[in-house]
């Protein structure tokens, strides 16, 4: 949708009482937008991060909003959904546990595999340290140097 269009379904849908409902995508609604003459939002497709679902409602739930405003989200059992959605509470619940008043004490009594865990697939190299899987499609794999870098060996 362009801008213009969209500039115009959101004037109707705030200035046309008999408009009751305006469909937006989770990445349209969470960026730009100010909805406060909506009061609820209802969430179909779940996102990996919680963020964005969370930035697509404080569209509506903004300074002038005068309605109480609700979130709801649904969810299919046995769904890639569902498994993202448990993959937010996984997420929000490590994230919390190492940003609460005592992140320092907390933080010292997580081990090097829990801290890394928040970055990403660990997996044990053939001395079994942890290191985090990534996806790099270069063969060659890690940082490489060329002419635009520090470390360029072949001038060396």
């Amino acid at each position: 949708m362009s801008q213009e269009s969209r500039d115009k379904a959101i004037g109707r849908f705030a200035d046309d009482s008999g408009v009751r409902v305006l469909l937006a995508s989770l990445r349209c609604g969470g960026l730009g937008l100010n909805l406060t003459m909506a009061s609820r939002v209802v969430i179909l497709d779940p996102w990996w991060n919680s963020a964005a679902e969370q930035q697509a409602f404080c569209r509506v739930f903004r300074f002038g909003q005068k309605e109480t405003t609700c979130l709801t989200r649904f969810c299919v059992r046995n769904t890639v959904d569902e498994r993202l959605i448990q993959m937010q509470e996984r997420k929000e619940k490590e994230i919390d546990s190492v940003m609460k008043e005592d992140a320092g004490a907390k933080a010292s009594k997580m081990g090097i595999r829990d801290l890394m865990r928040l970055f990403g697939n660990i997996r044990d190299d053939e001395n079994g340290r942890p290191f985090i899987m990534t996806d790099n499609p270069d063969p060659r794999g890690g940082f490489h140097a060329d002419n635009d870098h520090e470390g360029y060996a072949d001038e060396l």
